[in-house]
């Protein structure tokens, strides 16, 4: 295979380019890398509680590939999905997300046959969720108008200013609901497309692979 590029498109007509990383190992390892987590400190009345530290341990692969070129190279991300060993052929998919991180989305081994995706990896490439968010301020700037229009419209009413003010807090109630469906809808879309950028990327390292199996048969 002489592509190093591949793009894909996801449900939504997102597409990515993926980069294509062929080579054999030649030397396999990993090592534990740990991570440490500083969770945000809570206010409780006068009293400031520190928030929780803790690690995490991830397992980090150490693969080293000859490249069809003949030139040797350092897997650049965490984990190539499939299990190797020296002598094994690779074929893996990978994209940086937008803080520069270079992910693997989608492994083939050649040699045992084993074809693997990730959709968490995916979901980090997945760039179009804040253009798709629904505008959460919109209701409650509508609403916070109407209400300052009547209190300006009514001040020599009681009963009016009681229904001003019951207009913002519907513009407050608004602002808050709409939040928290942007948040539901965010996580939603970023999963649903990590899914579907993870299953495009399968579905061409499958056809790879049925297209080398034709060739050898």
């Amino acid at each position: 295979m002489s592509a190093k590029t591949h793009t894909i498109t996801t449900k939504n007509g997102s597409t990515i380019e993926l980069s294509v990383l062929e080579g054999t190992v030649i030397s396999a390892g990993s090592h534990t890398k740990w991570t440490t987590h500083h969770e945000s400190a809570t206010v409780v009345g006068k009293t400031v509680v520190p928030g929780q530290v803790y690690n995490v341990a991830h397992n980090v692969q150490d693969i080293w590939l000859t490249l069809p070129d003949g030139k040797e190279q350092k897997m650049p991300f965490a984990s190539a999905l499939v299990a190797s060993r020296e002598g094994h052929g690779l074929v893996l998919l990978h994209a940086r997300d937008k803080d520069g991180k270079s992910r693997c989305i989608a492994g083939w081994n050649r040699t045992t046959g084993e074809i693997r995706e990730s959709a968490d990896a995916a979901e980090y490439l997945y760039y179009g969720v804040d253009a798709k968010r629904p505008k959460s301020w919109f209701g409650f700037w509508a609403m916070f108008a109407i209400g300052m229009f009547m209190t300006l419209l009514y001040t020599s009413s009681a009963r009016s200013s009681v229904v001003a003010l019951e207009w913002i807090l519907g513009g407050l109630l608004s602002l808050l609901g709409s939040a928290v469906l942007s948040v539901l809808y965010t996580s939603f879309v970023t999963k649903e497309q990590g899914a579907s950028a993870a299953a495009a990327a399968d579905e061409f390292l499958q056809e790879l692979k049925s297209k080398e199996g034709t060739a050898r048969a």
